[in-house]
This record gives C-alpha cells, structure tokens and sequence, in this order.
C-alpha cells in the first residue's frame, strides 16, 4: 500500500499552535488531549487520503481540497503526488472558503 508524506504548511502549524494555546487557558489536559487526537488523525491520511471527498465548494474543489473532521476542528489538505500538504486547522464553525 502506498504510503504518503505528510507535509504541514506553516498556516496549519500556526492555526494548531493557536487551538493548543486557547485551549490551554481552558483546560491543559484539553489542550494536550485535543493537540494528540490532531496530530493522530492527520497521521491516518499517510494512507489513502483520497478516501476523503472533495469540498462540495466549486472553487475549491477544482483546486483539490479535501478535509477531515476532528470533533470541532476541520484539516484541510491537499493531494500532490506521494504528499499530503496541510493547509489549515481550522474550527468547523468558521467560515473557510475565504481562508483557503
């Protein structure tokens, strides 16, 4: 099975930063408990990342977006070739379409 690379684009980095450091003045341990079930859950696309569909937006479509839901954040990715570019985290009540 072919196994992809997972490259995190530093949106991403920056947007799992500030989940993590908004959660921490909540709770530490959901702060730790959330940032592992990220990082866990974006680790599963090393793998037929193309299981995941395609956005239903036009635009974004085209361009190839796909994402993956985690509790109340949404990953959004592309495929290139063997990687899987990670673009934003992002809460799946923010408006995305203009961010991507």
């Amino acid at each position: 099975m072919k196994e992809y690379e997972i490259i995190l684009f530093s949106e991403a980095e920056n947007d799992l930063n500030t989940i993590v450091e908004y959660l921490a003045t909540l709770s530490e341990q959901t702060a730790l408990k959330y940032f592992d079930l990220i990082v866990e859950t974006i680790g599963t696309l090393r793998s037929m990342p193309e299981r995941r569909a395609l956005l239903t937006d036009p635009r974004l479509r085209l361009r190839g977006y796909r994402m993956i839901r985690v509790n109340d954040y949404v990953v959004f990715f592309l495929i290139n070739d063997d990687k899987v570019e990670i673009h934003r985290i992002l809460h799946a009540r923010r408006s995305y379409i203009s961010l991507l």
